[in-house]
């Protein structure tokens, strides 16, 4: 099995090369669970959803009659829910943040009836895969079937941008956040390719600063599968 290669590119950016095959995690999801603390949901029509940090509320789950576990477990190969700080909603949503174990990462993901008194029904445990490092940034990946996600802390607004990747209304989408974290994927196609995906954001510290990371899938007749290319460049640096 061929492991993360990581070197260094032209000006001040950093490569990393993964098979695709290393991203696909086994999630584990929790039942009978509770509101994460500092979450409240509030009663009415619309419930105002209050959080706490680093919670993000995610909403449009439920379109096109997904399954609201198949989210919370990293399942949907769509994930077209938009994510924030603060919302309303009055039907089920989910609560996401984004959590690092020394060397390890997952999503945690729960699920949450939208209407009074606000209540959480399971919650998925999504462990991500270290795909590049550049300093003090570290991009995450995970792999369901066709499609791999991406995922990079910010501190402040961060944004992604990606190709929808529905056959029947294909286009670029982009997607601004004021969560801790953004999201990103790509759709390997039956040649072992993707379209490009980026993210942008900024991450604190000595060796921090507004980065970009570029994202795409490649297979030539020299790799036994496709491969997952990952360049990060801190734009804010000479």
């Amino acid at each position: 099995m061929r492991a993360l290669l990581v070197l260094l590119v032209a000006g001040s950016a950093t490569a990393g090369t993964t098979p695709v095959s290393r991203l696909t995690t086994k999630s584990k999801a929790d039942h009978h669970v509770a509101l994460p603390k500092g979450v409240s949901v509030g009663g009415g029509q619309y419930s105002a959803v209050t959080i706490g940090p680093p919670y993000c509320v995610v909403s449009g789950i439920d379109e096109d009659g997904k399954l609201f576990e198949d989210w919370s477990l990293g399942r949907d190969d769509l994930d077209r829910g938009q994510r924030n700080q603060a919302g309303y909603s009055k039907d089920t949503f989910g609560l996401e943040r984004l959590v690092v174990h020394g060397t390890t990462a997952e999503l945690e993901r729960t699920v949450v009836a939208g209407t009074d008194p606000g209540v959480a029904t399971h919650r998925g445990h999504i462990p991500l895969v270290v795909v590049a490092r550049a300093d003090d940034l570290v991009v995450y990946a995970y792999r369901h079937r066709a499609t791999v996600f991406l995922v990079t802390p910010t501190h402040g607004n961060g944004q992604s941008t990606f190709e929808d990747g529905q056959d029947w209304d294909p286009g670029l989408v982009e997607r601004w956040t004021d969560c801790p974290y953004v999201i990103a994927r790509v759709v390997i196609s039956r040649d072992g390719a993707s379209k490009p995906a980026q993210l942008s954001g900024t991450i604190e510290g000595a060796h921090g600063g507004s980065y970009r990371v570029d994202a795409s899938i490649t297979q030539t007749s020299r790799d036994p599968e496709p491969l997952l290319s990952v360049v990060v460049r801190f734009i804010d640096r000479p």
